[in-house]
């Protein structure tokens, strides 16, 4: 064997050292943990030399926990086309990365697809499993499936589920069942104990659609401009309360105050290539804010944001689509198209009520 390799100039030796060292569960274990600075050290130590399928496995986490989704689609691409040479913990990572891919992208229905290829397998790694039920939960909460979000909400506080993330699942949990003002209660009372920093910012934008359920529009508007956000996700949201108020009364006295709120976050508000699914909700809300046409406004629903949807999803936005577009085609006694929309789309519509 020695011989064959010397003969394509490799060294044997140094092939056996590389390929005895497998840093990719630990990899794995770093990311379920948030321990980025770990995995970034791991990629920088990475010998390169040969092709081993863990090696990709490692890239792509590394690339998703920096957000470098280009380079990600390459190595899971490349995985892909030597996906039967992998062992079961690679393969099933390959799959749950995939999954993770589409998460992070705002993909949930893709998401889903992949993920139920593992629904039957046991997965005969822990540090798999939780990323599987993690990544459920989150699918469950953005699909607004409320068996779902509980039942793998209960799973992962059984399976030693880390700590920091642990605080991320109680408020997309919250979240999920915000019904009444005990769930802002429960909000308050976090906000006095300890919020990591990782998870700041969801806190608060948690928070703010809790407010929003609630129809505590001005609180949102408060809450947003005193933090200064101008996430685009925080000023979507800031858009959403100010017309909701629009909507309700044009006589509020601070009307011309809210939108003008609006209109500055929207000239300041700060977003990336991947930021297209918020973007296409704050312009709806530009749209709506400032009267434009109802034709304008209704062609911009129907032939780009609904066309979207069926892309990337939102447990609020998706819904607001579909309540909207039911609302404008009622407006025009299209009847029919409504009813062929409902039909198609059941679970988008079950929703429409909290909007009335």
């Amino acid at each position: 064997m020695r011989l064959l390799f010397e003969k394509v100039n490799i060294d044997y030796d140094d092939l056996l050292s590389v390929e005895q060292t497998n840093e990719l569960p630990k990899c794995l274990k770093c990311y379920l943990f948030l321990q980025f600075d770990a995995i970034a050290e791991m990629y920088h130590n990475l010998d390169d030399k040969y092709f081993f399928a863990r090696n990709s496995l490692l890239k792509i986490i590394y690339y998703l926990s920096i957000r470098n989704f280009d380079d990600a689609v390459v190595e899971l691409k490349t995985l892909e086309e030597v996906k039967n040479t992998l062992s079961n913990f690679e393969l099933f990572l390959l799959i749950l990365l995939t999954v993770e891919y589409n998460i992070l992208n705002k993909k949930y229905r893709s998401a889903q697809r992949f993920s139920d290829l593992l629904y039957d397998y046991d997965l005969e790694n822990q540090d798999l499993e939780m990323l599987y039920s993690q990544q459920r939960f989150l699918i469950a909460v953005n699909l607004r499936d409320y068996q779902h979000i509980y039942d793998y909400y209960l799973h992962l506080k059984s399976i030693g589920y880390p700590l920091k993330n642990q605080f991320y699942i109680n408020i997309l949990f919250l979240e999920s069942f915000a019904e009444n003002e005990a769930v802002l209660e429960a909000f308050d009372n976090m906000e006095l104990d300890y919020i990591p920093e990782e998870y700041y910012q969801d806190f608060y934008y948690s928070k703010s659609i809790i407010l929003l359920r609630l129809h505590k529009y001005i609180d949102v508007i408060k809450l947003i401009t005193e933090k200064n956000y101008t996430d685009v996700r925080f000023v979507a949201l800031l858009g959403y309360a100010v017309l909701m108020i629009k909507n309700k009364d044009r006589n509020v006295d601070e009307m011309d105050q809210y939108i003008e709120n609006f209109m500055d976050y929207y000239q300041k508000m700060e977003y990336d290539n991947y930021d297209s699914l918020h973007l296409g909700f704050v312009r709806l809300m530009k749209m709506e804010i400032e009267n434009e046409s109802k034709e304008s406004i209704f062609d911009y629903l129907k032939n780009y944001l609904l066309i979207e949807e069926e892309t990337f999803q939102h447990r609020l936005y998706s819904f607001y689509y579909a309540f909207r577009y039911l609302q404008m085609l009622g407006e025009r006694s299209r009847y029919k198209d409504a009813y062929l929309f409902t039909i198609n789309n059941p679970k988008l519509v079950s929703f429409i009520k909290e909007f009335e």
